[in-house]
């Protein structure tokens, strides 16, 4: 059977808000208007990143034999590939992967009686569905999530390098969490106040994630520069979410040679970069900060780049992010 609009739309995780068009397509929105419109007048390429579908899932429980998804996939980042990853009460189950954006349609066998399926679609791709389909007369029942996050950072909240979408850091610890998150990493972004919308205070999270930092160290040579407007950011934000709590995540270790270079010029490191963050969080009354999430400090780690986690890094990064919150919570 072809799930209607309001069946499609009771099992959408992980959003904003959606759009579904004449011809039935959905549309997930993880940023607001205003939101996209800031990133755009600065850059369209910011501006594609904000229509990837990172961290968006469907999630219910089904007693269907099968699942069929039919949708398009077009640029969300500078990455031209993807996956589609299905969970399985909780487990990894299966996957599609996207080598080129080009691929329009995944299907998935289950197995027998009623379990609790999750898919995730690419972080790294705009994706647009235009049908589902499950056995005739499966169940479809939404499931409930126990707390809301709202995770903002750069490319490695976004979703960078990893293969499967399914196992960056926000989707693992949202898993583990059992909770609802929008995930508004943009692939080289900074902090910058003019993105924090206020119609996006209706969203209510309970926790809020911060992981900026690391592009910030690219673009401002002196300290001060950096604390102002890492503080602007810092600020506005609590201001605009005095209940949530507000967990600064510290740029990891990175050992590129971008960084290397930007050593031989810039007047404070990285680690001092560091220290002022941590102090910023902690002065908020609703402020925490998690120094080292654990990921390795080893090339295995990493992708290419050594700047972003590969699955392993990720891996070992959200049990660090996943600890404590867990104390939080």
């Amino acid at each position: 059977m072809k799930l209607d609009p309001s069946q499609m739309g009771a099992i959408i995780h992980n959003v904003l808000s959606y759009d579904i068009d004449d011809n039935g397509s959905l549309y997930f929105h993880r940023f607001t208007g205003q939101q996209k419109d800031t990133y755009a007048a600065q850059s369209q390429d910011w501006a594609m990143k904000t229509q990837a579908s990172a961290s968006v899932s469907f999630d219910f429980i089904t007693d269907s034999e099968f699942l069929t998804l039919k949708f398009d996939l077009y640029p969300g980042s500078s990455q031209k590939w993807g996956s589609v990853d299905l969970y399985v009460d909780g487990v990894f189950h299966d996957s599609r992967c996207a080598e080129d954006l080009s691929i329009k349609l995944a299907g998935f066998a289950l197995p027998q009686g009623e379990h609790r399926v999750t898919v995730y679609f690419p972080w790294s791709a705009c994706t647009v569905v235009n049908e589902v389909h499950l056995s005739d007369g499966a169940k479809v029942i939404p499931v409930e999530k126990k707390l809301k996050m709202l995770c903002l950072g750069d490319s490695i909240t976004q979703g960078y390098l990893s293969k499967y979408a399914s196992l960056s850091y926000v989707n693992q610890t949202a898993r583990a969490l059992n909770a609802e998150v929008v995930n508004q990493g943009i692939g080289g972004y900074y902090f910058n106040e003019a993105t924090i919308d206020t119609s996006i205070c209706s969203y209510q999270p309970d926790i809020i994630t911060v992981a900026y930092g690391t592009n910030d160290y690219s673009r401002y040579e002196t300290a001060r520069d950096y604390a102002q407007q890492a503080e602007k950011y810092i600020q506005k934000l609590a201001a605009l979410f005095p209940d949530a709590k507000i967990v600064g995540i510290l740029p990891i270790y990175r050992n590129d040679k971008n960084h290397q270079v930007r050593k031989l010029y810039r007047s404070y490191s990285l680690d001092e970069a560091r220290q002022l963050l941590r102090d910023m969080y902690l002065a908020l009354p609703n402020g925490y900060v998690i120094e080292e999430t654990g990921i390795a400090h080893i090339p295995q780690a990493y992708g290419a780049d050594y700047l972003h986690p590969n699955e392993f890094g990720f891996s070992l990064m959200s049990q660090g992010v996943i600890r404590k919150l867990q104390e939080l919570i």
